[in-house]
């Protein structure tokens, strides 16, 4: 299954999501997205190294979306 897929389908998704939510609701103001792997030397492993800034963009959104519920 390409990386795409798996990442766009990932039942972490929730997760993270949930992570995030978590720390809004104990009073963060901010949290940090989880973009570790979204960087060309991983990527580059799926030949997506020239997508770092779509992953890196999707986590971003996971994160801002859990702020605003």
């Amino acid at each position: 299954m390409p990386a795409t897929m798996r990442f766009s389908t990932s039942p972490h998704l929730k997760s993270i999501a949930a992570i995030h939510r978590g720390y809004y609701g104990a009073g963060s103001d901010i949290v940090i997205a989880n973009t570790f792997g979204a960087n060309a030397v991983v990527l580059a492993e799926y030949g997506l190294q020239d997508r770092v800034k779509e992953f890196t963009t999707a986590a971003v959104k996971i994160a801002q979306k859990a702020q605003t519920g």
